[in-house]
């Protein structure tokens, strides 16, 4: 049975609910306030932005994000909190992944007050999207977005301007690459700098663009039949594609295979449920699917590189086996809540091998690891690292039983639900960026501003479900009443 409440496509906020709902959903304003319009158009600037914003006269040139993000992060949060004072109902999305992500800030912000560098945690620049207040961002953008997208149909806006940002990325990307004198910015005419961050980290977020379009590419079918959509979803494949050919990265490559497996999976679901036969197969994107994952597992065996590109910049940084060994020795001293978030440079200077002070690096300082868990490992301990594994494991239990309970087969939600889990696996393969983490976390609040499940009356109510809340006031300013 189809427990989602809302028709797919609903066009306005007044559609009658479905008979089967057991959660009473409040009343749906007919006319749209301009404190809503401002959170859901603040998160979709966020989501087209976050990728491509630059400034050269910073140190780093990529601090600008933070800066416009945070601002438009709080714009959001302030517009869904007016609304809800103004109109007497608070909307949001019940999820466990709200309490996970819950407990998450609470240990981040338990490691940052307990760290000798604790001012590091909270303010300063964060190019890895790690500390506490970043953090504490994602979790706005996340937690708006179930509570002012009503509709799927504005849930699928917010996706639309995430993936315009990912498509203006890989051009601009390629372009880089072959003809650098095109890019209108001088700081930005050259292959050695991006507004990402590394090459390996536009590689990343490349990726998490290209399971997304692939994923809707595979599922939707004749769902969206315009003919422009369909190009520019291809057209981003196609340049994504490219760009992580160049780069050729290949812990990109591994979370791009475990993306496309869950999309496969999601396509014999879809195949069992309906019938079975060769056409039905082609017909479902099981053809796609198949071609990029003989792809990515080609670059991932091989790690051959097809396309050169004169300049483009090797990243260095301390090994998988030299992050777990500083975290370790990190440990030793602060086990529940590490160094504090941010600190993982004091923390190599401190636990190196000695023998990297006899090579060319010997005055060079990584401020993070290998991976973003490993690094998190030293800076939040052991705490701040279960906090990181209980937030995943919650999403993605979440997400996997909520798409798994759609009788309809919504092409966002696998696009989006492959992006997540593309970003969640590359957590313990690379090191994050900010513009990553934002990403990651609008398309998981996309997500969830599209799932909503209910249950049968009399019926019990599942643990993992993700479902509508609003609590209720008897006069704008009064104290809230019973939680429906």
């Amino acid at each position: 049975m189809n427990t989602d409440i809302r028709a797919f496509g609903a066009e306005s906020y007044g559609d009658e609910p479905s008979s089967a709902i057991a959660i009473e959903e409040g009343q749906f304003p007919t006319s749209e306030s301009w404190w809503r319009r401002v959170a859901r158009w603040s998160l979709c600037a966020i989501a087209f932005l976050a990728p491509l914003l630059f400034f050269p006269n910073t140190i780093p040139p990529t601090f600008i994000k933070q800066v416009v993000v945070s601002v438009l992060a709080f714009a959001a949060f302030i517009s869904w909190l007016g609304e809800s004072l103004l109109s007497g109902r608070i909307y949001y999305k019940r999820s466990l992944i709200n309490a996970a992500l819950g407990l998450l800030l609470l240990t981040l912000f338990l490691s940052t007050l307990f760290s000798p560098q604790a001012l590091r945690g909270l303010i300063g620049v964060d190019d890895t999207g790690e500390r506490f207040a970043s953090f504490l961002v994602f979790a706005v953008i996340l937690f708006v977005a179930g509570g002012v997208f009503y509709t799927e149909k504005e849930s699928r806006r917010l996706v639309w301007w995430l993936l315009g940002g990912g498509l203006i990325l890989s051009a601009l990307t390629l372009v880089q690459f072959f003809q650098p004198s095109w890019v209108p910015m001088p700081a930005l005419a050259r292959t050695d700098v991006n507004p990402v961050g590394t090459a390996n980290g536009v590689a990343a977020l490349l990726g998490l663009y290209f399971v997304f379009a692939v994923g809707i590419l595979a599922t939707m079918g004749e769902a969206l039949k315009n003919i422009w959509t369909r190009a520019g979803l291809v057209a981003l494949v196609v340049m994504t594609l490219a760009g992580l050919l160049i780069i050729n990265f290949r812990s990109v490559w591994i979370a791009v295979g475990a993306a496309l497996i869950v999309l496969l999976g999601l396509q014999f679901r879809m195949a069992s449920r309906t019938g079975s036969g060769a056409s039905l197969l082609r017909k479902r994107g099981f053809g796609i699917l198949f071609l990029m994952l003989a792809v990515v597992t080609f670059f991932i065996l091989s790690n051959a590189t097809l396309i050169r590109v004169q300049n483009l910049p090797e990243e260095v940084g301390p090994t998988y086996k030299a992050t777990i060994d500083i975290a370790r020795a990190t440990l030793k001293g602060e086990m529940l809540f590490g160094s504090g978030p941010g600190t993982f440079g004091l923390d190599y200077s401190l636990f190196r091998d000695p023998s990297i002070n006899l090579s060319q690096f010997w005055a060079v300082r990584f401020n993070g690891g290998a991976a973003f868990m490993p690094t998190m490992l030293a800076t939040t301990g052991i705490l701040g690292a279960l906090a990181l594994l209980v937030f995943s494991l919650a999403a993605l239990v979440s997400l996997l039983r909520g798409v798994s309970k759609r009788t309809d087969d919504d092409p966002f939600l696998a696009g989006g639900l492959a992006a997540v889990v593309f970003g969640l696996i590359l957590w313990w393969l690379y090191t994050t960026t900010f513009a990553l983490q934002v990403v990651l976390f609008v398309a998981l609040g996309s997500l969830v501003a599209r799932l909503n499940e209910a249950s049968i009356e009399g019926g019990k109510k599942a643990f993992w479900r993700i479902a509508e809340r609003a609590a209720t006031f008897t006069t704008p300013w009064a104290t809230p009443g019973r939680l429906s």
